[in-house]
C-alpha cells in the first residue's frame, strides 16, 4: 500500500511523486478508462459496488494521440477535474503524452456504478495506446495507487440486442440494432462482424444495411456464428444518435455470448478491427415511452414522433415511426411489465382503433402547417 500524507507541499512535487508510485504499487481493479475512438471522449467510470474516492491519475499516450487543453474550453480536449473548480485539484504538465492531476486535500467520490467525465482528451480515431494509473484516498491520509488500470475502448458503433416480451412476459421477439451511442459525432465504419462462439445468432432473422436498401452493403456467408456485412462502394456514415436495424438475428434462448467487430476509417485505425460494445435490453413490447405499461402515453409518443428515423416511438425496431407502430401498440394494448403499473381504463379494440385514426389524422394536419 502506498501511504501519501496530505501535506500542504508543492503540488508538482507531490504529483511527481504520486505518478512515479503509480508505476510500482498494485491495487485492486475499481475503475476503468473509457476511451471511445470515434468521438475521442474519455471518462472514468467505477466498476465496482461500492463509492471510489479518487485522489489521483495519469494517463499516457506513447503516440502522443492524448489532447491537452491550454486553455481550458469546455467540449474542447481534456476537460479535467481542476477545470471544474473542484477543490484542491490540480494538474500536472499536461501534454499529448500525458495528462494528470491530483487532490492534495481531498478525493473526487465516484459512486457505484458512476463515472467522471475527461472531456475529449484522446484524438479520434487516434493509435489505441492509451493506458492509465490510479490513486485512491483511503483512511488516515493515505492512498492505494493502481499502476495499471483497465481501459475499454467503447462508444460509437454499439450493437443492442433488444428481447421483447408480450404478456405473460413471455418473449415475442429478439430485434437487433447497430446504433450511434455518441451525441456528437458520426462513426464512419465500411465493415463489421457479429460473432457467437455459441451458436446463438439467427441468420434467418438477419436483415441488416442490404436488408433495408443501404447503398453499397453486402452480407455474406451469414450463420449461426457469425453475420457480416460490407461496403466496398461508399464511406458509410451512421450520424449521432442514429441506428440500422438488423432485423431478429439473435435465437430465442441463445447465449448472450454475442461479439462486434467493427472495421473502423481513417486516422490511426486505418481499416483494422476493434471490439466494439454489445448491451442487452429487455422491453416490454409496444412500451414507447418505458414506463412498463403499454397505453395512450405511447400513442402520443408515436404520434409527436410521426414519420421519423429515431428511437422514440419505433416500437417495433424498423426504423420508422409509423401505422406499423401504432399498430404494435394496439395489439399490446393494457400489457405491463412484471412491477410496471396498473392499468385503469382499457378502452375497446374498435374504440382504440377509431381513437388511433383520430391522432393519425391530426397528427398529419400538424405535420403539413409546419
Amino acid at each position: 500500500m502506498l501511504r501519501l500524507e496530505k501535506k500542504p507541499i508543492r503540488a508538482a512535487f507531490v504529483a511527481g511523486a504520486v505518478l512515479a508510485a503509480l508505476t510500482t504499487t498494485a491495487a485492486a481493479q475499481n475503475l476503468q478508462l473509457n476511451v471511445s475512438p470515434f468521438s475521442g471522449a474519455v471518462t472514468v467510470q467505477n466498476t465496482s459496488g461500492s463509492p471510489v474516492s479518487l485522489d489521483g491519475y495519469q494517463i499516457t499516450s506513447a503516440a502522443g494521440k492524448l489532447v491537452p487543453d491550454p486553455t481550458n474550453t469546455s467540449g474542447v480536449g481534456w476537460d479535467s477535474i481542476t477545470d471544474t473548480g473542484a477543490p484542491g485539484w490540480s494538474e500536472f504538465a499536461p501534454t499529448t503524452t500525458g495528462l494528470s492531476e491530483l487532490d492534495l486535500t481531498s478525493a473526487k467520490v465516484i459512486p457505484a456504478g458512476g463515472s467522471v467525465s475527461l472531456g475529449f482528451a484522446f484524438t479520434a480515431y487516434g493509435t489505441k495506446d492509451v493506458n492509465w494509473g490510479y490513486s485512491v484516498a483511503g483512511g488516515g491520509g493515505a492512498s492505494t495507487a493502481t499502476p495499471s488500470g483497465a481501459v475499454h475502448y467503447g462508444g460509437g458503433a454499439t450493437l443492442e440486442v433488444i428481447t421483447l416480451r408480450g404478456a405473460g412476459n413471455t418473449i415475442e421477439s429478439i430485434p437487433m440494432i447497430l446504433r450511434n451511442v455518441e451525441s456528437q459525432v458520426s462513426v464512419t465504419f465500411d465493415a463489421y462482424v457479429i460473432g457467437s462462439a455459441s451458436g446463438s445468432l439467427n441468420p434467418v432473422g438477419f436483415s441488416g444495411f442490404a436488408g433495408h436498401g443501404v447503398t453499397g452493403w453486402g452480407s455474406y456467408a451469414p450463420s449461426a456464428n457469425a453475420l457480416s456485412e460490407l461496403n466496398l462502394t461508399v464511406t458509410p456514415a451512421l450520424a449521432a444518435g442514429r441506428y440500422q436495424p438488423l432485423g431478429t438475428a439473435f435465437a430465442t434462448g441463445g447465449t448472450k455470448d454475442l461479439t462486434l467487430e467493427v472495421h473502423a476509417i481513417g486516422g490511426g485505425f486505418g481499416d483494422q478491427p476493434f471490439q466494439a460494445d454489445v448491451v442487452y435490453l429487455d422491453q416490454l413490447a409496444g412500451d414507447a415511452n418505458g414506463d412498463k405499461v403499454v397505453n395512450i402515453f405511447d400513442i402520443n409518443l408515436i404520434s409527436s414522433n410521426w414519420n421519423t428515423a429515431g428511437l422514440a416511438g419505433d416500437t417495433n425496431y424498423d426504423g420508422i415511426v409509423n401505422i406499423f407502430d401504432i399498430n404494435f401498440v394496439s395489439s399490446h394494448w393494457a400489457n405491463t411489465a412484471p412491477g410496471g403499473g396498473a392499468v385503469t381504463a382499457v378502452p375497446e379494440p374498435a374504440t382504440l382503433t377509431l381513437f388511433a385514426l383520430g391522432l393519425l389524422a391530426a397528427c398529419r394536419i400538424v405535420k403539413r402547417r409546419n
